[in-house]
């Protein structure tokens, strides 16, 4: 029989823990750590107890409360103990890998090599249900013992999810699910049971009634109502479940005291389950005794983190033990630092996401519907996913429909903190480029008045030439008649400008004019409208004598206007 392609030597999960790193903050334990592993051991026993008693049993909870770790951690290693062989699988929807079922054959391959079991591989050709109905089938350990498999999925949720993406992806899992259906009920599959009507000889090689392999499914709360239409189609049973619920604070307190016992104290550890257990609605003063944190709600993802962070603290500072001072100096840059590590290659949408929908104007968690964060400009569909892996978010279905929101409280306060920065630094942004704006329209405003006085004064020493030169040049040939509609025109461009509108220089030629003006009238014969214009020019020059008292130049031109007044009134 042909049988999947597997290495030759696989490869152990390499001990991520030592005795003064035992947690590994976001990651699950693994079988290769367990001895670090605490709290669960409750919830162990019990999911063995379940194992025993059925073929298909069922673990589901919200996401973050450690059911990778329990499968891994907790119960593999007790599998192992007894007389099972556990294989975990998290099953790749990706189309360009292999398909599903034949990624379970590969796993089985895969786990019989490193277990170093006496059993033949699943060949591509055959259904999982012939593979573990074969009469002759049996697994061996090295000890001569017979094995029973188990079969854990983890993630099983993905297959309502990821697995239904595409057409492509649909039929795989549909293959998939008829194959697991077929496995966990016993039910002949429809293609066997026809080959066997057609040779009924060929049914000796199948045991129907021995089932050598048990199947565990664990997948999220939020997906267990898909899960129980997808068993009542398939006809297998649902009841045989397990919920994982957070731990309590005396779970908690495990968790960090025994791994820790060598550097942490029961005063340290009563402090850190108090943090993680903390809200804005609930919290200490004070150290809380183990008792009073008994009742506590704890996310064993986040514990994990906080003292993974709070460890690697000590480690730096070289302290022999974890002390309240590492704690209290440190509460909120945990949090903080966790946050922005995992928001750290995301794209800024997300994070302007989390910080605009998911809190509310105070700063309290609040959930959102998945696909508005799905639809949200920017937002990768993979970022979502990787939030979720790495705990920062949660995702639960609540009235038939998808909903996200923060994993905790300490996130809420941590998201908080950065929108109010975000929205500061976006403000003085803001200030900053309308004051940028500001000076660039002021230095255009500047430039334009520079170029309009320039032009002005072009003008005005044209006016001069005008009502001066042309003056000396009519003035002896006896047509000063022709300046008469030139001086209309500029006594009607000096009156037309504002006392704002003007400069000395212009106040000055505006002065000078009227005192020619007067002149040019007076030498016509018309002495009433020379001397309004020499009273005209007497009043600017007035004025310019009394702003600049010292110049020589409008105290002269002040003179010169009392002298042509003095003249006219003879």
């Amino acid at each position: 029989m042909e049988t999947p392609a597997i290495p030759l030597s696989p490869r152990e999960p390499q001990p991520l823990l030592n005795p003064q790193e035992p947690w590994p903050g976001l990651l699950p334990f693994e079988e290769a750590t367990a001895a670090y592993f605490h709290g669960r051991e409750t919830e162990t026993l019990e999911l063995g107890r379940l194992l025993n008693r059925d073929h298909v049993t069922i673990l589901y909870g919200q996401s973050g409360l450690g059911k990778t770790s329990l499968l891994l951690a907790g119960l593999t290693p007790v599998l192992r103990a007894g007389e099972f062989l556990p294989i975990y699988l998290r099953l790749d929807h990706a189309e360009n890998q292999p398909t599903l079922v034949t990624q379970v054959k590969t796993a089985i391959a895969r786990a019989l090599v490193r277990a170093e079991v006496d059993a033949r591989p699943p060949a591509e050709s055959e259904t999982l249900w012939e593979y573990f109905h074969e009469a002759r089938a049996r697994f061996w350990s090295p000890k001569n013992r017979a094995l029973t498999v188990v079969l854990m999925f983890d993630q099983f949720e993905e297959v309502f999810t990821l697995g239904r993406q595409t057409d492509g992806q649909s039929a795989r899992t549909t293959a998939f699910l008829e194959e697991l259906a077929c496995l966990a009920t016993g039910r002949t599959p429809d293609l066997v049971a026809e080959r066997l009507e057609a040779d009924p000889a060929a049914a000796a090689k199948f045991d129907f009634e021995r089932a050598g392999v048990k199947v565990l499914l664990a997948l999220r709360e939020d997906r267990l109502a898909d899960f129980e239409s997808l068993a009542e189609s398939c006809r297998w049973s649902a009841d045989n479940r397990l919920r994982l619920r957070p731990m309590s604070g005396d779970q908690a307190w495990e968790v960090v005291a025994k791994p820790g016992a060598a550097f942490v104290d029961e005063s340290m550890t009563a402090q850190i389950v108090a943090f993680v257990s903390s809200s804005r609605r609930q919290h200490f003063t004070g150290t809380p005794t183990r008792a009073e944190l008994r009742p506590r709600e704890v996310q064993p993802a986040l514990l994990s983190v906080v003292c993974r962070e709070l460890n690697g603290r000590r480690i730096k500072a070289g302290q022999a033990r974890l002390t309240p001072g590492l704690l209290h100096g440190a509460k909120e840059d945990i949090i903080r630092d966790f946050f922005n590590r995992v928001m750290d290659d995301q794209p800024p949408a997300v994070r302007v996401f989390l910080e605009e929908k998911l809190l509310t104007d105070g700063g309290f968690r609040q959930h959102v519907p998945l696909e508005e964060m799905r639809g949200a400009p920017g937002i990768p569909g993979a970022s979502i996913r990787q939030l979720i892996d790495r705990r920062l978010l949660r995702q639960e279905d609540s009235s038939g429909a998808d909903w996200i929101e923060l994993t905790h409280d300490l996130l809420a306060e941590v998201v908080l903190a950065s929108r109010n920065e975000r929205r500061n630094r976006t403000a003085l942004e803001a200030a900053a480029a309308r004051e940028e704006q500001a000076r660039l329209d002021l230095a255009q405003a500047n430039h334009l008045r520079e170029q309009a006085e320039m032009a002005r004064d072009a003008a005005e020493q044209l006016i001069e030439f005008m009502v001066f030169d042309l003056r000396d040049a009519l003035q002896p040939l006896g047509r000063l008649d022709l300046l008469a509609a030139v001086n209309r025109r500029v006594d009607a461009y000096y009156r037309s400008l504002g006392e704002d509108e003007t400069n000395p220089t212009t106040q000055r030629r505006r002065g000078a004019f009227f005192m020619n003006h007067g002149d040019v009238l007076r030498a016509q014969g018309d002495a009433d409208g020379a001397l309004r214009n020499y009273r005209d020019g007497l009043a600017i020059a007035a004025k310019l004598a009394a702003q600049d008292p010292t110049s020589a130049d409008k105290q002269r031109d002040l003179s010169i206007s009392y002298e042509r007044i003095g003249d006219v009134l003879r």
